[in-house]
């Protein structure tokens, strides 16, 4: 049976398709086709993984699995357990994919597979990394690396740098960051992969911000930025934007601070992405604050934080510590407080909150290409 791969193009799935692909199912269910039918509930959970319905995900994988482990070859069994592990990293429970990734890897390892058992080590790391466990993390990577380096999987080597090297980024380790992340963005470049070489750009943006070096940083930024156009990540293109907005309002340049918050804040509004829409409206408001305008920015990380509130965002502390400490300064009482508050909700209801962000920085912006 030949090895069950996920497909490079599963975005790209349409009704049609996962309808074509039940017919398929039905007719290898009459026919008692065990590979046939196993490949069609593989292809259904990708297309619900991709879509976010990780149950039915889940579901689909899972029945994949029981066929396979009745008659398929050990590497399909494998592949199939590992993207049961990343229905379980998607849903954040980091201990039950891991059991499932050592399931993979053991396989991978039997049947002398280097390449699966190269990303089960490099998703191991993922894993431990978010668990905490960041040396654990590190020793998978470097386990990782060297198989990659091994069998010559320069794409899979661009990856495993990149990790290490955020990492490294997490422990303070900035200068080792450094060279990883430059090895990172070389290799991706030798495989051409653009999206590799964007994130290899912010990375080196963030270690130069880290480092207090703000010109580097965004020079980095700008470098990851103009890819990320390039290949239309929209969610990328904003969140870099709020990197160099924020570089600029630590230089006290609020203009050219406040034109990149705007900007990011019109492509999260346009992608409905609520944690990015919540942080860029508390940006807005600190950076209205630190202009003096404490009324105005009170308002707009209010606001901020009523987005977040409700998402779980590591950003909603701080938004919410702002809100409070400008509404001491103030001396709101709870019903003042309160009142606002349902002004926020009707504002954002009414033109998403932008008659605020106006109000708090009458002045015209500068061209976003321009600053």
């Amino acid at each position: 049976m030949k090895k069950i791969t996920r497909s490079r193009t599963s975005n790209r799935h349409t009704l049609r398709e996962r309808r074509k692909i039940q017919s398929s199912l039905k007719i290898h269910r009459r026919i008692g086709d065990k590979e046939g039918e196993a490949k069609d509930w593989f292809r259904l959970g990708e297309i619900d993984l991709d879509r976010d319905r990780r149950e039915k995900a889940r579901e689909s994988f899972q029945k994949c699995l029981e066929i396979l482990q009745q008659i398929g070859e050990e590497s399909d069994v494998a592949s199939v357990l590992y993207f049961l592990a990343m229905v379980d990293i998607e849903e954040e429970k980091y201990e039950a994919a891991r059991k499932l990734l050592e399931k993979s890897l053991a396989i991978s390892e039997k049947i002398g597979d280097r390449k699966s058992e190269s990303l089960a080590w490099e998703t191991l790391a993922s894993v431990d990394f978010r668990l905490e466990k960041h040396e654990l993390a590190r020793e998978e990577g470097q386990r990782a690396l060297k198989i990659a380096q091994q069998v010559g999987d320069k794409w899979r080597e661009a990856s495993i740098w990149q990790q290490l090297a955020s990492i490294d980024i997490f422990c303070g380790e900035y200068e080792e960051a450094r060279q990883k992340s430059l090895t990172s963005l070389e290799m991706w470049k030798e495989v051409s992969a653009r999206e590799g070489e964007a994130e290899a750009w912010r990375d080196l943006g963030l270690i130069d911000q880290k480092l207090g070096n703000p010109q580097y940083a965004q020079v980095n930024f700008r470098n990851a930025l103009e890819i990320k156009r390039e290949i239309d990540d929209r969610y990328g293109e904003a969140s870099i934007w709020n990197r160099i907005g924020a570089i600029y309002k630590d230089q006290e340049d609020y203009d050219a601070a406040v034109t990149c918050f705007k900007q990011a804040l019109e492509i999260f509004l346009e992608i409905g992405d609520v944690n990015g829409i919540g942080s860029t409206f508390g940006q807005l408001g600190i950076t209205a604050s630190m202009l003096g305008r404490t009324a105005e920015g009170l308002r707009l990380v209010t606001l901020g934080a009523m987005i977040l509130g409700p998402t779980e965002s590591d950003n909603f502390e701080i938004v919410e510590s702002w809100a409070n400490g400008l509404a001491s300064e103030l001396n709101y009482a709870q019903e003042q407080f309160d009142a606002m508050s349902l002004e926020l909700v009707e504002a954002y209801q009414k033109d998403n909150g932008l008659s605020l962000i106006d109000a708090a920085f009458p002045d015209p912006a500068p061209d976003p290409d321009k600053v």
